[in-house]
């Protein structure tokens, strides 16, 4: 296991205590995430994660995946910043609280998310399924590909994003939108719905097999 929170306080270590992590969760953006953390802390017993408060600025030089580090639920009061690859999960549930920038070579997302400021990543963001969880970003988000997915993402600035993949619109509440990346994702729709004209339907194919 990676030793990426040795220094940040955890509530099985006893090193915070759960009345500090309630007070902390209280101001969290989404109630429900609220109310989640509070139980999974009256719970802790029963769940095989943690819960983790770090300090200050939170900075990681390989990969931080909440799974292998045991996160049930973390709040970093500063920014993250993840030389490789952040993911966070649904299955083992975890909720992360960025109270400032998140940034990472690569961002896959599947628990609850919520960061304070930017989401920047160098290569992709991905919204990996969804079960009633969202990534919720007070800022902008910034990436080169952006793939939601079935993951809700409640961005508060602009999407900005070369290559925007998949119904992005349905998926993700945002203030802006990139122009150009919009423009790109349409052009490679219709692109995509040329090439499917030259092949032939369905019963014409039967068709022409019938024929033979």
């Amino acid at each position: 296991m990676s030793d990426a929170l040795a220094h940040s306080r955890s509530l099985r270590r006893g090193t915070v205590d759960a009345e500090t992590i309630k007070k902390l969760s209280a101001d969290f953006r989404l109630t429900v995430l609220a109310k989640v953390a509070a139980e999974i802390v009256d719970e802790i017993e029963s769940y095989d994660g943690d819960v983790f408060v770090h300090d200050g600025d939170l900075r990681v030089e390989g990969d931080f995946d909440t799974s292998d580090l045991a996160v049930a639920v973390l709040v970093v009061q500063g920014d993250l910043d993840v030389a490789g690859c952040y993911r966070d999960y649904d299955d083992p549930q975890s909720i992360v609280v960025v109270n400032g920038n998140l940034r990472a070579r690569d961002v896959i997302t599947a628990g609850f998310l919520d960061v304070s400021k930017n989401l920047e990543a160098a290569n992709a963001i991905v919204g990996d399924y969804n079960d009633c969880n969202a990534a919720v970003i007070g800022g902008d988000v910034t990436c080169t590909m952006f793939y939601p997915e079935e993951h809700f993402f409640r961005i508060g600035g602009e999407l900005r994003a070369k290559y925007l993949v998949g119904n992005v619109r349905h998926r993700v509440e945002a203030r802006h939108f990139s122009p150009r990346a919009l423009a790109r994702s349409r052009r490679r729709r219709g692109a995509h719905r040329r090439r499917l004209r030259k092949f032939p339907r369905a019963e014409e194919t039967r068709r022409i097999g019938q024929a033979r």
